[in-house]
């Protein structure tokens, strides 16, 4: 059975084994890896370095029409948002991921293209070699559930952009922080004026 990325917000949840022992930041970066093997348009597994508008524990990416893409990792089950959800459980095909403490990856994206079709339910595994294997049973990924929640709701920007406004927001900082200071030493140089001339 496919699945379809809309047009608007869109939630993959995946789940992915344990067995490399992975941290935090590894599952995101490796998540990210991921669903570039399965967008249109961009390098599969060339995984550009994350935006410095990130929010909360999420890395958040830009990849070809994903703009954002928030990628966060953990061990507890997320819910599923409400939506038009594709689920693993309802493919003809059993999967399972190995694993004894499954990773739950969830990728939060806003879709710029059209509806766009993937044929194979999403799920990946590699053997030994780093060569990509179809094994169910035993797989290193898979996609528990794809929902679109509707429109998309964060701002349309690319990583440059967000570098850019983050300087600018870091030198507007800086300029406000050194005015303070510069304030400051002046209200103390009067203070000090004053206070030697009533001696």
């Amino acid at each position: 059975m496919s699945v379809e990325i809309r047009t608007g917000r869109n939630v993959w949840i995946w789940a992915r084994t344990d067995h490399d022992a992975p941290s935090v930041d590894q599952a995101i970066r490796s998540g990210a890896s991921l669903m570039s093997r399965l967008l249109p348009d961009v390098v599969p597994g060339v995984v550009p370095p994350p935006s410095p508008k990130s929010p909360g524990e999420a890395s958040r990416y830009v990849m070809g029409q994903a703009r954002p893409m928030d990628v966060s990792a953990s061990q507890r089950r997320p819910q599923v948002p409400q939506g038009t959800t594709w689920r693993a459980s309802e493919q003809q095909e059993l999967y399972r991921v190995a694993s004894q403490n499954t990773w739950f990856v969830v990728v939060d994206f806003d879709w710029r293209g059209p509806t766009y079709v993937i044929d194979e339910w999403p799920r990946r595994k590699v053997n030994i070699l780093g060569f990509a294997v179809d094994d169910p049973l035993n797989l290193d990924w898979l996609l528990m559930t794809a929902t679109h929640t509707g429109p998309a709701t964060r701002p349309d920007s690319d990583l440059v952009d967000d570098v850019a406004s983050t300087a600018v927001d870091t030198v507007k900082s800086v300029a406000s922080a050194q005015l303070a200071v510069g304030l400051g030493l002046a209200v103390l140089a009067v203070i000090v004026y004053f206070g030697d001339k009533r001696r």
